[in-house]
């Protein structure tokens, strides 16, 4: 099941083992632990060639699931400087962001937020 409104918009919150949505990222997560190494970090980049393909939600619900599966902490980074929206699914408003940082517009401090997914 998926929510849809409000905060963590488009979030996956069944995560049981009939849900086959959490399982495809559960096996996503898998795939992806057992590629990257974890010594130099675990970074993965998810993208697509047109708007309204799901890069966000699928970005939110690996993280989600991430977090969940590994119960270590996990930096999502919403890098779309045409249409950023990572930030509407945790209620926040929109505000300086990775652009700004790499252009010295602002500092890093003050462009993220620290969030946490619940374990349900």
């Amino acid at each position: 099941m998926l929510r849809r409104r409000g905060k963590n918009k488009g979030l996956i919150r069944d995560f049981s083992s009939r849900n086959g949505l959490a399982q495809a990222h559960r096996q996503l997560f898998q795939q992806l632990s057992q590629q990257l190494p974890e010594a130099t970090g675990r970074i993965c980049a998810i993208s697509s060639a047109s708007s309204g393909e799901g890069r966000s939600t699928l970005a939110l619900n690996l993280a989600h699931t991430a977090a969940r599966e590994s119960n270590k902490p996990v930096l999502l980074i919403d890098a779309d400087t045409e249409a950023p929206s990572l930030h509407s699914a945790f209620d926040l408003s929109p505000g300086p962001g990775l652009s700004d940082v790499a252009t010295g517009k602002a500092e890093i401090d003050g462009v993220y937020s620290r969030n946490g997914f619940s374990a349900s």
